[in-house]
Order: structure tokens, then C-alpha cells, then sequence
């Protein structure tokens, strides 16, 4: 049961989406607990020795090295992602609606709120990101083969 559930807190964990805390608490274990279990800063040395705390599982301890690597990479590609998206919408412009609520009251004092109206605002092109992007990405150059050089444009 208890490596069950260190399974599944890693298995969470490894999306990169989570820190290890949260996933402990899904899964309805303390977070000093799973760390008893696994205890991350032992070395191969340390186990052969025997030189760690009561509690210890092997077995938990390795699923969660992996899972440490493998949150690591999946974090920074979501972070990555994350990135490119915001990039994107300040560099073409977005759309996004506000709603305007009116709150109203029956005769029971029961809170009612109306839309009173909706609107569309659109945000132009961030023109700080449109030349962070073309400095960073190098648009403007043309390299030219035949003369062996790149022109500036």
C-alpha cells in the first residue's frame, strides 16, 4: 500500500505541474512522511551502510530520484510553452471580453446579479515584444552565400 501510493505522489509529480507537497497531500500522506520514505540525499553509499532514518523504502527512494529528473524537464518544457503562448498573444494582439454585472435584490434580500453589458477590447501588437522577437530570432538578416557575408537589413 505504501508504495502504492508513492507510485501514484510520483507519478503526479513527475508532470512538473505539481510540488511534491500538493501531490502528498492528493494523495492523503504527510508530506515528512513521504520524505521519510524516500529520503532524496542519500547516496548509494549511505544505503549500503545502512546510514538512514527509520522508515526508508528502497524502492520509493529510486521512483523518486526519477521522479526529481523527470520534474525537472517536464517544468521547464511547460515553462517553455507557457512562454512561447504569452510571446505570441502580445506579439499579434488579443481579444478578450469584459462583463459588466449589476447586482440586484428580491424581496428576500437574495443577492441577484444581471449582465448589464458586454464588451470586446483588443490589445494591439506590443511593439517591445515584436523587436525583442526580431532581435532574438535574427529576422532581419539575410545571409547571403555567394558573398559569404550577412547584411543587416
Amino acid at each position: 500500500m505504501k508504495i502504492d501510493k508513492a507510485k501514484r505522489i510520483c507519478k503526479l509529480y513527475s508532470t512538473g505541474e505539481y510540488t511534491i507537497a500538493t501531490c502528498c497531500k492528493a494523495e492523503g500522506i504527510e508530506y515528512n512522511t513521504f520524505q521519510g520514505w524516500a529520503q532524496p540525499n542519500l547516496s548509494e553509499e549511505d544505503i549500503k551502510n545502512e546510514g538512514y532514518r527509520r522508515g526508508f523504502v528502497h524502492e520509493v527512494h529510486v521512483l523518486y530520484k526519477k521522479a526529481l529528473i523527470n520534474n525537472e524537464i517536464n517544468f521547464k518544457a511547460l515553462l517553455r510553452d507557457a512562454a512561447r503562448e504569452g510571446l505570441l498573444d502580445r506579439a499579434r494582439g488579443t481579444v478578450h471580453t469584459e462583463t459588466h454585472l449589476k447586482v440586484k435584490y428580491d424581496s428576500n434580500g437574495n443577492a441577484i446579479s444581471t449582465v448589464i453589458r458586454k464588451i470586446e477590447k483588443y490589445l494591439p501588437p506590443d511593439t517591445n515584444i515584436l523587436i525583442f522577437l526580431a532581435n532574438c530570432l535574427r529576422i532581419f538578416e539575410y545571409h547571403d552565400d555567394r558573398l559569404n557575408c550577412v547584411i543587416d537589413l
